[in-house]
């Protein structure tokens, strides 16, 4: 999937600088990378948490049998496995 890929890229390219510069102007500015993704496939990225949290846990369902991962889990020898999880956790900041 195209958007999978640019997720990717854009995960490259912020990972590096994020965990030096993380703030909000860095996180502001990967949003609107991310949200232009989105919309340049046609998508709208939704506003609502409780939507984005079951698209996320949809996408990890979904990305269980995909081709990557299939061949991820025969270069690792990894066998006998039924299904995936997914956890969701809170996060708390604070001053």
């Amino acid at each position: 999937m195209v958007i999978d890929r640019d997720k990717t890229l854009l995960f490259l390219l912020y990972s590096k600088r994020l965990i030096f510069f993380h703030g909000p102007s860095n996180s502001q500015a990967l949003t609107v990378t991310y949200k232009g993704v989105y919309k340049a496939h046609g998508k709208i990225f939704p506003e609502d948490p409780l939507e984005q949290l079951r698209l996320a846990i949809c996408a990890v369902f979904d990305s269980w049998q995909s081709d990557r991962a299939i061949k991820y889990m025969q270069v690792q020898q990894i066998t006998g496995l039924l299904g995936t999880a997914v956890n969701v956790q809170v996060r708390c900041t604070s001053n």
